[in-house]
């Protein structure tokens, strides 16, 4: 017997979760621009892609004495302008998902 009371508890509160609630309306907040107390607001997804990029930057500066470099030195190839070398060392892509604000609805009933 007590089995069937909580099985008719059960059953009356599926029921009831179940039955219509009436009318609901949905619209977008953005479009009409009201919000009503007591509505609920919800939003979509957006994925939003974050990229970083590290990169590592060489300069060559050339120097008051640099044509003295070989004589002197026996360093050959000297540098006679100031350069730069960029190279890319890392990339990484991430995502991550946030509200977007193109679309919340407000949901009253």
């Amino acid at each position: 017997m007590h089995n069937f009371k909580i099985i008719m508890l059960v059953l009356l509160a599926i029921f009831f979760s179940c039955s219509p609630a009436g009318q609901i309306s949905v619209s977008n907040v953005n479009d009409s621009g009201f919000r009503q107390s007591g509505s609920l607001l919800y939003s979509l997804p957006q994925t939003v892609i974050d990229v970083s990029v590290e990169a590592e930057v060489i300069e060559v500066i050339t120097g008051p004495y640099r044509q003295y470099a070989e004589k002197y030195l026996g360093i050959k190839d000297v540098p006679v302008k100031a350069e730069y070398y960029w190279t890319i060392s890392s990339v990484q892509v991430r995502h991550h998902t946030e509200l977007d604000p193109d679309f919340v609805y407000a949901v009253s009933g």
